[in-house]
């Protein structure tokens, strides 16, 4: 584990005030309808079904945290795939476990333990990414003519999110 002397230790409320969204990135956009594939021998579903996946990278200057819903209709297939990039003005970002940290962190590095993590994803990235979801989802379907899915708002406390969340690790983001 990394020597972690003078850096800061935050809770997720105080990550919140250091981090500042930058930038969202859109890794997809699709949808297409049920048979529009010849040959195919895909079956649409009997009732809506949707699925969402969360994922971070956790990078020395900057957090991303992903989120792909994937929600199939009985008339199509949506996905959005939909990043948010938050950064610290200075300083790096660390989890505490990590072996890769600085050997001489300084006052403006940051380490996280991973509760932390978790909870500025649940109540922080998730919530900061899901109307960009919503519009896309929307969108998405009405390009190709079928009935626009609802996707309900995200209320605080909404997202819980599992451990196995914060083993994923992101592709390269530009």
């Amino acid at each position: 584990m990394s020597a972690e002397g003078n850096a800061r230790k935050l809770t997720a409320e105080e990550l919140e005030s250091v981090l500042e969204l930058r930038q969202i990135y859109f890794f997809e956009i699709s949808s297409r309808r049920w048979g529009s594939n010849p040959g195919s021998a895909e079956v649409a579903p009997e009732a809506d079904e949707h699925n969402l996946q969360v994922m971070n990278k956790l990078e020395k200057e900057r957090l991303s945290v992903r989120a792909r819903m994937e929600i199939k209709t009985t008339q199509a297939q949506i996905i959005v795939d939909v990043a948010a990039i938050f950064s610290l003005e200075e300083g790096g970002l660390f989890l505490s476990a990590e072996e890769d940290g600085p050997d001489e962190p300084s006052e403006s590095d940051v380490f996280l333990e991973e509760e932390t993590l978790k909870q500025f994803m649940e109540e922080v990235g998730v919530p900061a990414l899901f109307p960009f979801i919503r519009e896309s989802v929307h969108s998405a379907a009405r390009r190709i003519g079928v009935k626009a899915p609802i996707i309900g708002l995200l209320k605080p406390g909404g997202v819980t999110l599992k451990a196995n969340a914060l083993k994923h690790d992101l592709d390269s983001l530009s």
